[in-house]
């Protein structure tokens, strides 16, 4: 049995190199298996995902805006403290990632999820109240050591 290549939503199977519609079907990846040295991918597990499944997903952060943080500006530092989180979503409605926008933060500033921007079907799973980055201060100069 194979995933389709040119219709992802079709499950196909083979005999004797002649291919045969069993079902069609949603599929999400569930697992990716990688090669420890080259990432090639090894091993791909799916999952039914029926249009009204309600499925728990932990969605990658992608974080934009470093450029013109204010804070990032006046050299401080980034500090991540999430990179993932956990929605109860639709099987329509995965995001493949959420955009965090850290162009108007400044010194001692941070985000929570609460701040994140989703869709509406989308449910969090977490403390709205967790934060997810913050900008640092820059580091006090070094100062010698007197002995």
């Amino acid at each position: 049995m194979k995933l389709g290549q040119n219709e992802p939503n079709f499950v196909w199977s083979e005999h004797a190199g002649q291919g045969e519609l069993i079902e069609s079907v949603r599929v999400l990846p569930r697992k990716v298996h990688l090669h420890a040295g080259t990432d090639e991918p090894l091993n791909v597990t799916f999952m039914r995902a029926p249009s009204s499944a309600l499925l728990k997903i932990d969605v990658p952060l992608m974080f934009i805006g470093e450029d013109a943080s204010p804070g990032l500006r006046k050299g401080a530092y980034f500090n991540t403290i999430k990179r993932t989180v956990k929605y109860l979503c639709p099987a329509d409605i995965v995001p493949p990632y959420i955009e965090v926008d850290l162009s108007e933060l400044d010194v001692g500033q941070k985000l929570l999820m609460r701040d994140l921007k989703v869709h509406p079907a989308l449910k969090l799973l977490q403390s709205p109240e967790q934060p997810i980055c913050s900008i640092i201060g820059s580091r006090a100069p070094d100062q010698k050591k007197s002995k």
